[in-house]
């Protein structure tokens, strides 16, 4: 049995009932994640929910309150080996990408990161449409072209400079963008430019 898809609809009045049920879809999420072998998982999804819940208590003072996303690896996130699908040019990040910082001041909660493969040299086992697929997240953002056919999800390709690439480790900057896929077109474009 599959585990139902996010929407922010769903997971909004869900927060609006029981705001503190960010807790237990953390810890769901985080164990399905590592079971999955998706990736690499921030070690403090549970920590960053406790945090969203203790600093905002309401979940309407956000716009993407305790909403789950996973980034492709050669997304910068601070503590997650970044990768462009190349593992000599790997490396472990100080800081965000700006898309990630801009995520968590709007709520949103990092599940992890997912391999990518901007070159197109090997496309990844598990990639950030089969993580939105898998009710893993409720949204993804990724550098490389995910095969959405077969998962009925929306892909979005925000106007290029729309959003920052700052933190994205990309090919070249005339080619570089991001695409948000996400179970229905409402849950992409809340992700803040």
């Amino acid at each position: 049995m599959s585990a139902p898809l996010l929407t922010l609809g769903d997971l909004g009045a869900r927060f609006a009932r029981r705001p503190e049920s960010v807790l237990d879809l953390a810890d769901d999420l985080a164990s399905r994640f590592v079971a999955m072998g998706a990736a690499h998982v921030p070690a403090p999804l549970g920590a960053a929910a406790r945090d969203l819940l203790a600093r905002c208590p309401d979940p309407s003072a956000l716009p993407l309150w305790g909403v789950p996303y996973v980034v492709g690896a050669n997304i910068d996130v601070a503590g997650l080996p970044t990768s462009a699908g190349l593992p000599a040019l790997d490396f472990l990040p100080d800081f965000d990408a700006v898309l990630v910082e801009r995520l968590r001041a709007a709520g949103a909660l990092l599940v992890g990161n997912v391999p990518a493969d901007p070159l197109d040299l090997d496309a990844p086992v598990f990639g950030s449409s089969d993580a939105v697929a898998a009710g893993l997240a409720a949204f993804a953002i990724a550098s490389d072209r995910a095969d959405i056919a077969g998962h009925g999800l929306v892909e979005v390709r925000p106007t290029p400079g729309l959003i920052s690439l700052d933190g994205l480790f990309g090919i070249a900057p005339e080619l570089d963008d991001v695409a948000i896929y996400a179970v229905d077109a409402a849950g992409a474009a809340a992700v803040p430019p």
